[in-house]
């Protein structure tokens, strides 16, 4: 929503959007009462458009924007999807209400700019997330790894530290062990 809300208030659109494939993630400014996130079961004509084919989609009139509300004022929008990598994960909508404005070829630079900035740092926070994943993963494999054998082992030197008076590297000792484990 505070990226919707900074592009609205920074730029001349009436109103901004953000979706996922299937609902309304984020909306504001005009026509809200209809558009906003769970206002409506249904995303709009040209944002199916824009789903489907993968490229960006110009609505130059009501009737190419597709909503169902009867007296929605949005005359014009950009529709850019939001990708990572070949995946379609959403789009980004930019709407104008003025009848005699269009988007002309600056406003579909700037959508298409910020759908790709958007689309490269959701791409690198999945990038993060999946080498996190793996991590986890090696770690738990260590862990079933870990044979009786070699706990054995370093619980016995563990005792013997304890019983040739070494309690610092006996602390040391179960602490490390504690993290491995």
């Amino acid at each position: 929503m505070r990226l919707c809300k900074l592009l609205k208030t920074h730029s001349p659109y009436d109103a901004v959007s953000i979706t996922d494939t299937k609902q309304v993630l984020a909306y504001i400014g005009a026509e809200s009462n209809h558009h906003a996130p769970g206002m409506n079961d249904h995303l709009t004509h040209v944002t199916i458009d824009s789903l489907t084919s993968g490229t960006i989609h110009i609505a130059y009139s009501p009737a190419e924007i597709g909503c169902t509300h009867p007296n929605c004022t949005l005359s014009s929008a950009i529709v850019v999807p939001l990708m990572i990598k070949t995946r379609i994960i959403g789009t980004l909508k930019m709407y104008y209400t003025s009848p005699s404005y269009h988007p002309d070829s600056s406003d579909i630079a700037f959508a298409q700019g910020l759908a790709d900035l958007f689309s490269t740092q959701l791409e690198l926070t999945e990038i993060d997330y999946q080498r996190r994943l793996t991590e986890a993963a090696k770690m738990q494999a260590l862990h079933t790894q870990i044979n009786p054998h070699f706990l054995y082992n370093t619980l016995d030197m563990i005792n013997w530290l304890s019983q040739t008076g070494q309690s610092e590297k006996v602390t040391e000792a179960v602490q490390i062990l504690s993290r491995f484990l």
